[in-house]
C-alpha cells in the first residue's frame, strides 16, 4: 500500500506521473462514488471534504452530494457518505436524512495506471422509491467538478474581419512538436496542441520547457486523454480519462477547454458510449460528463468539415488530414471555405510531415491570412468567432 501512502514513503512532495501533488500519507482524500446500473444509467456521489482513513477501526463521516444528471445540479445535498477502512477493505455508506440511500464493500488497491486509490464491486441505490443492484467504483483523489464548467468566454465576442476562418491542430505531444511549432513561429500562426497528459515529459514526447514554450507563444493545450489507448472499459476508468487529464493539464499550469478524443476511442463499433460518433452519444452519461468538465468536444461526430460561423453549441468542423493534402489542395480548400463563410480545420501529427513539407502546406494558409481571406484562430477561440458587422 506504499503507492496509496507515497507521501509518508518519501521525504518532501511527491507527484504523480501526471503532475498532480500527492498529499496524502493516510489517504486523505475526496472520495467519488460511481454508480452504473445494467441499463447503463450513472450517479455519481462525492464528499465535500477530504476525509483521511487510517487503516483502523475507526469510522469517517463528511456531508456529500449525489448527481443523477451529471451535467447539472446535485440531486441530493445532505448527504452524509460514511467509510470504513480495516486493513485492505473499504465499507461504505451513503445516507440521506438518516437513511441508508447507497451501499458497498470490496478491497481498497492502489491503481498502478492511474495512480489513485481505487475500491470497485457490486452495491445497493435506494433512490427515488427504488432499490436496484450497482457497480460501484469509489476513487480517490480524483474530484468530479462540484460546478459544471462555465466557459469564460462570452458567445459571438472574438470578431474577425475576414470571410473565413482556419483552424490548426497538432495531436500527441510528440517530441518532433519542436520542429512543427519552429514552422509555426516562423509564419506568425497558432495551433491548438492536443495533449495526453501522461505523455508530458516521457521519453519520445514533449518536454515541460516545449509545453510551456507552445504554449507562452499563444497556441492552446488541450486536453487529449491521459494515456491514449484503448477506448475505456468502463465508465469509472472513463471518468479518469477525462476528469483526471482536466486536473492533470491544471496541475501543469495551462487550462484546457476542449476535450479532444483519442484515435483510438474511434473503434466504429456502433455500441461503444466513448466513441463519439454520433449526436445520440452526448445523451449519455458519458456525454454529460464532458459537458460539466469541458466547454467543447472534438470527436468523429457526424458533422460538416466546413461550417458557417458564428456556430451555435459546442461542436466545430471536422478535423481535414493535413498529410493527405498537397498545398495546391490546401489552397483550393481554404478559398473555398473563404467564398462561402465557412470554418475549416486542419490536423497533424508531427512525425507525419517533415518540416520542409509542413512549411510547404502552412505557407499557403499564411498567405491566405496575409491577402485577407481567412483568420486563424484555435478551435477554442473560433468557436466565439462572430463576423465584423458591415457599417
Amino acid at each position: 500500500m506504499c503507492l496509496l501512502g507515497a507521501a509518508a514513503c518519501l521525504d518532501g512532495p511527491v507527484f504523480d506521473p501526471f503532475g498532480n501533488r500527492l498529499h496524502d500519507p493516510s489517504l486523505e482524500s475526496v472520495w467519488t462514488i460511481i454508480l452504473n446500473d445494467d441499463s447503463g444509467r450513472v450517479w455519481i456521489a462525492q464528499s465535500d471534504t477530504a476525509v483521511p482513513l487510517h487503516g483502523a477501526r475507526d469510522v469517517e463521516t463528511v456531508p456529500a452530494q449525489l448527481w443523477v444528471g451529471l451535467d447539472g445540479d446535485p440531486a441530493g445535498r445532505d448527504l452524509v457518505l460514511w467509510l470504513h477502512r480495516q486493513d485492505d477493505q473499504l465499507d461504505w455508506r451513503l445516507e440521506s436524512q438518516g437513511l441508508p440511500a447507497a451501499w458497498g464493500r470490496a478491497p481498497l488497491t492502489s491503481d498502478a495506471r492511474y495512480w489513485v486509490p481505487r475500491s470497485r464491486g457490486r452495491g445497493t441505490l435506494s433512490w427515488a422509491g427504488e432499490m436496484r443492484s450497482v457497480t460501484f467504483d469509489v476513487i480517490g483523489g480524483m474530484p468530479m467538478p462540484t460546478k459544471p464548467v462555465i466557459d469564460p468566454i462570452p458567445p459571438a465576442s472574438v470578431v474577425v474581419q475576414t470571410p473565413g476562418i482556419v483552424s490548426l491542430r497538432l495531436d500527441d505531444c510528440a517530441a518532433t512538436d519542436d520542429g512543427a511549432f519552429s514552422v509555426l513561429q516562423r509564419l506568425g500562426l497558432v495551433a491548438e496542441f492536443a495533449v495526453p497528459s501522461a505523455f508530458v515529459g516521457q521519453p519520445g514526447s514533449c518536454s515541460e520547457d516545449l509545453l510551456r514554450a507552445i504554449y507562452t507563444a499563444g497556441n492552446t493545450v488541450e486536453s487529449h486523454s491521459r494515456l491514449h489507448e484503448t477506448p475505456p472499459v468502463n465508465f469509472g476508468d472513463f471518468y479518469l480519462e477525462t476528469v483526471g487529464s482536466a486536473s492533470d493539464l491544471r496541475a501543469r499550469g495551462y487550462s484546457p477547454h476542449d476535450f479532444i478524443q483519442p484515435g483510438p476511442w474511434h473503434t466504429g463499433i456502433s455500441g461503444d458510449p466513448t466513441d463519439f460518433d454520433n449526436p445520440a452519444k452526448l445523451r449519455t452519461p458519458y456525454g454529460a460528463l464532458l459537458r460539466r468538465v469541458y466547454v467543447a468536444l472534438e470527436a468523429y461526430l457526424q458533422v460538416s468539415q466546413r461550417p458557417l460561423f458564428p456556430v451555435t453549441g459546442r461542436i466545430g468542423p471536422s478535423s481535414l488530414l493535413l498529410r493527405r493534402l498537397q498545398p495546391g489542395q490546401v489552397d483550393t480548400l481554404v478559398r473555398a471555405a473563404a467564398s462561402d463563410g465557412r470554418w475549416i480545420q486542419f490536423m497533424w501529427h508531427s512525425w507525419e510531415l517533415s518540416p520542409a513539407s509542413l512549411t510547404d502546406r502552412l505557407a499557403v494558409i499564411a498567405a491566405l491570412r496575409d491577402s485577407g481571406l481567412v483568420t486563424v484562430l484555435p478551435y477554442y477561440a473560433a468557436l466565439h468567432a462572430t463576423r465584423a458587422s458591415v457599417p
